[in-house]
């Protein structure tokens, strides 16, 4: 499965999409793509824009008492071609069985609901997003860290 993630992420990394003046221009948009971090540590991601604003929906089900969710609602404060800053409010999930003893797909016994902010950018399809957040969960104590980095192909 590694080996899997690891492949789709380099042959999405070394796909270079040009992008028109006519697709840049182009408010309403979509994004798929792969992210590693917050919430699930490999997140497929899905991401609607719409003038200024953008949903995206982030995680994975990874099987059985696993799992990670992250959604954001994201105000983007400056965007030039295929760059973009934004500020984003955050909602999410997730849960790690408590006899993990992978720790590569996340710590032993954790689960979390939180709400949170972040900021994210993004540039050519390569985003990194970090922030902070609160809520319920074991082990973690607040404030908690959203933390996210990957690849979304614009189409």
């Amino acid at each position: 499965m590694k080996n899997l993630c690891f492949l789709i992420l380099i042959s999405l990394c070394i796909h270079y999409t040009s992008y028109s003046q006519e697709e840049e221009n182009q408010k309403n948009k979509w994004e798929l793509g792969f992210g590693l971090g917050t919430p699930a540590m490999i997140n497929l991601n899905l991401v609607y824009h719409f003038e200024d604003f953008y949903l995206r929906g982030s995680g994975l089900p990874t099987g059985g008492e696993t799992y990670g969710y992250h959604f954001d609602f994201g105000y983007k404060l400056y965007e030039v071609k295929s760059t973009y800053h934004s500020l984003t409010t955050n909602i999410g999930t997730y849960q790690y069985p408590p006899n993990n003893s992978n720790y590569s797909t996340g710590p032993e016994g954790a689960s979390r609901n939180y709400l949170g902010f972040s900021y994210l950018f993004s540039t050519r399809g390569f985003y990194i997003q970090i922030g902070m957040s609160t809520g319920s969960g074991t082990p973690q104590k607040n404030p908690g860290f959203i933390l996210a980095m990957g690849y979304n192909l614009r189409f």
